[in-house]
């Protein structure tokens, strides 16, 4: 549960956001809506505890999640599901399961039998705060790829041929639009460079293991 008791927000001496008193119990769905810069951002950030409000207070009861209007921003948090681990507090888990992974693999007698131990708890551990719905979630997004095709539309020349090249960034752009946030970094296009329009193959990086092929077209203005 979030609350808040009249909020207040700035940027720099400029007010953004006054007085707001607001309570977001555990389930509710709730968009902000606003003009750019009007502090829907920095709203989010401070009910989520990323930073802090020029005035009120807020409240917070549970574990809160934040994940950035823009992904692309910041360190490399990975694929798609990584983020979605990172967000759910599984992400240390995981990178502990991976660690006794490695270290199976490269240990023998006693020390494996200690390894394949520690592996036992640590995947108990993941699966039990809900680890293993990451990769189903990884899955139904792949499954829904696979029967997909978007557009990129560019400027195009009498020849067919494209002024410039298509990237990654258009691509991610182009599945923002088709409702999946998919950033470009988990994003490999085949066939680069793509000069001319036409129907193409690229494969996304959902998860360890889930790397989904799909086709996208290349469309003039």
């Amino acid at each position: 549960m979030i609350s808040t008791q009249s909020l207040e927000l700035r940027a720099g001496a400029r007010l953004l956001v006054n007085n707001v008193t607001v309570r977001i119990n555990h389930g509710d769905r709730i968009g902000f809506v606003g003009r750019n810069g009007a502090g829907k951002s920095t709203l989010a950030k401070v009910l989520a505890g990323e930073t802090m409000p020029a005035g009120g207070a807020v409240n917070r009861t549970g574990k809160i999640g934040y994940l950035p209007q823009d992904p692309r921003t910041g360190e490399d948090q990975g694929s798609v599901i990584d983020r979605i681990l990172s967000v759910r507090e599984l992400d240390a888990i995981a990178k502990r399961m991976r660690s006794v992974e490695e270290e199976m693999s490269t240990t023998q007698g006693d020390e494996l039998e200690k390894a394949m131990e520690r592996y036992g708890r640590v995947e108990a551990e993941f699966s039990a705060a809900g680890g293993y719905a990451a990769t189903a979630e990884a899955e139904a997004i792949a499954a829904k790829l696979v029967d997909l095709t978007v557009s990129i539309v560019t400027k195009v020349g009498e020849n067919g041929k494209i002024f410039g090249s298509v990237n990654t960034v258009q691509l991610s752009e182009a599945l923002k639009k088709a409702g999946f946030d998919i950033d470009r970094k988990s994003l490999k296009i085949k066939d680069e460079p793509i000069k001319e329009v036409g129907t193409y193959e690229a494969e996304a990086n959902l998860h360890k293991g889930v790397k989904p092929s799909f086709k996208f077209e290349v469309v003039g203005e």
